[in-house]
């Protein structure tokens, strides 16, 4: 994919990561260091994959993907555009009845 660059080459509009550290559990919730609703769409990197999560007329919605035999789901709980508090529960389903909880490391916001 093309890179969208200002006059003196710079990169524009890049990913831009709006938290890191570890969180395991079910029900993640942190503190983004900007407006998850400025962008597109959220990518979410959770046990060692990626979950991007569109923004649609100002709502989070919801994502998953499928990881080798398993599906990692990500369900949005809430979002405080004051306090930039995002919660989300991650599950790693196994089959339809049996799921863990997941790993986060990271959170890029994308335009």
């Amino acid at each position: 994919m093309g890179k969208l660059v200002d006059k003196d080459g710079n990169e524009i509009n890049k990913d831009t990561l709006l938290w890191n550290g570890k969180s395991v559990t079910y029900l993640h919730t942190v503190t983004l260091s900007d407006d998850a609703l400025k962008f597109k769409s959220l990518i979410i990197i959770i046990n060692d994959r990626s979950v991007e999560v569109p923004i649609i007329n100002g709502s989070i919605k919801n994502g998953g993907i499928v990881a080798d035999y398993r599906c990692i789901s990500v369900d949005i709980q809430s979002y405080n555009q004051g306090s930039k508090q995002l919660s989300f529960v991650g599950s790693l389903w196994t089959d339809s009845k049996t799921n863990s909880n997941t790993t986060l490391t990271e959170i890029y916001g994308r335009y």
